[in-house]
């Protein structure tokens, strides 16, 4: 005869739990299946509440993206490179994914150890700029006493006015030595088309003069030289040496034609033996005064040897109502 063999499962199962019990049935029971120790309980919440806050952030993510890749200038994703765009995505993602304004401070460095301080904020109302201007600190120190000064400003406004974008860079740029005739090839190429040419471009013959712009180019960081406009290299240029062994400020200011809109104007300003954060909020005060809104900004320093630096601006304005 076949013997007889028997299983008892029940076991494996403390005979003093609910599951061994078999008690349950009543409305407020608990299911075979849900955790009954309150260690697996929390891991249950837990992951569950990472499950919602996830899915709630993808969907945030997803209306950011589209909304901030349509509503940034054309300048912005020129000239800042796609880390920072990442970083900046996912700040405005977090804040608008928890119902805040969007008023941010984001500090973060280049690979070459220069410092980058990133405002964001509700809005592109007149005086912005010099507000931000004026909340910038004046002692960013990079070890030991070595002062870091502003050297480059980009100001972007979004294109639905919902917000202004601002970084300020700290720190002298620190590059390989460079070929300026390599870096500089677009403009040199521009200046030489200008000197064969006889139409007036409003810059004299001399700022385009192939030996003395490759010195002055010498002065320049690599970064400023490969991101201009050949044409606005050399209008700064000239700007420079209006300046250049003073105290003096130059302007230079013509309509823009930037996006086909109207009553718009970029204004340059060249400012002698300044620090760059003072002419900064000087200019910006000016304008703001003069009823100018500044939506675009742009900053860079020139060597001007025994006599310090120059600070060269290059602003987009647009005149508002008093």
């Amino acid at each position: 005869a076949r013997q007889q063999v028997r299983t008892n499962y029940s076991s494996l199962i403390d005979p003093g739990s609910a599951a061994s019990s078999g008690a349950g049935g009543g409305p407020g029971s608990r299911a075979p299946w849900q955790a009954e120790e309150n260690i697996d309980i929390q891991k249950v919440t837990q992951t569950a509440i990472i499950h919602e806050l996830t899915k709630q952030q993808i969907t945030t993510i997803e209306q950011v993206v589209p909304w901030f890749l349509d509503t940034m200038p054309p300048a912005y994703f020129r000239q800042v490179p796609e880390s920072f765009r990442l970083d900046h995505i996912k700040a405005v993602s977090a804040v608008r994914d928890a119902n805040m304004d969007l008023y941010l401070n984001l500090q973060s460095h280049l690979p070459d150890g220069r410092l980058v301080l990133t405002f964001i904020r509700p809005g592109t109302q007149p005086g912005l700029l010099l507000q931000m201007v004026k909340d910038l600190p004046w002692n960013h120190f990079q070890g030991g006493d070595e002062y870091l000064p502003l050297t480059r400003v980009q100001v972007f406004s979004a294109l639905d006015e919902s917000m202004s974008l601002n970084m300020f860079v700290y720190g002298d740029e620190v590059s390989e030595p460079f070929d300026v005739t390599v870096a500089g090839s677009r403009i040199l190429e521009y200046a030489d088309a200008a000197l064969a040419s006889d139409v007036s471009d409003e810059i004299p013959d001399e700022i385009c003069e192939r030996d003395g712009l490759i010195e002055y180019m010498k002065k320049c960081s690599e970064n400023y030289i490969t991101r201009s406009d050949p044409r606005r290299y050399l209008q700064q240029r000239m700007l420079f040496e209006k300046v250049s062994g003073t105290e003096g400020t130059a302007v230079h200011v013509e309509p823009s034609h930037v996006d086909d809109v109207t009553d718009h104007y970029w204004v340059d300003v060249a400012v002698a033996n300044s620090l760059p954060q003072v002419a900064l909020e000087h200019t910006s005060r000016l304008l703001f005064l003069h009823n100018f809104d500044v939506f675009r900004s742009h900053l860079d320093v020139v060597s001007d040897g025994e006599n310090g630096n120059v600070t060269l601006l290059r602003m987009l304005v647009a005149p508002v109502d008093p």
